[in-house]
């Protein structure tokens, strides 16, 4: 039972890194995009 509760809990924190990463990379490609909009 621990073994299977590591692997869920493994899979559990990938897919949440995984989501937490894309909106990291959306963040930061709005952030580039509104400074290069900006005239500075």
């Amino acid at each position: 039972m621990s073994t299977q509760r590591e692997s869920a809990n493994s899979r559990e924190g990938s897919f949440i890194s995984r989501i937490v990463d894309a909106f990291l990379m959306v963040q930061t490609r709005n952030t580039g995009s509104d400074l290069t909009r900006q005239p500075r």
